[in-house]
């Protein structure tokens, strides 16, 4: 079951590029999402199992934006009910991002991944 402890975990994996910690999940509701720019993010569905790992990395958007694509071309978006989110520092290049994705997601196994970024060592 994926908690508290677990995100901490989580978010231990990206190290330095943390910029903020949630240490809470949202709810899968556009409108209920942090106004946040670049993170990683993990979906949970209502039986609590993790269903996504994925990463925001917008220039002038935020990750709802980003949620909104999932929603538009994955049928399996609207099984997610709650987002976990680890905000990375700004200005990421996106490689290391994409990295970070990997270190983050590929230990929890996501459902609904169909492959996750290389988690080389930083």
């Amino acid at each position: 079951m994926f908690d508290a402890e677990i995100y901490l975990e989580a978010a231990n994996r990206v190290g330095p590029y943390v910029k903020r910690e949630h240490f809470r999940s949202y709810p899968a509701v556009l409108s209920e999402m942090p106004d946040v720019k670049s993170c990683i993010y993990i979906a949970l569905d209502g039986a609590n199992i993790i269903r996504y790992v994925g990463s925001s990395r917008r220039g002038s958007d935020t990750m709802r934006a980003r949620l909104r694509e999932h929603k538009k071309t994955r049928d399996d978006a609207w099984q997610w009910t709650e987002i976990w989110v680890i905000e990375l520092i700004d200005g990421l290049p996106k490689d290391l991002i994409f990295t970070l994705e990997g270190r983050v997601g590929r230990p929890l196994l996501p459902s609904d991944n169909g492959r996750l970024p290389c988690a080389v060592v930083l």
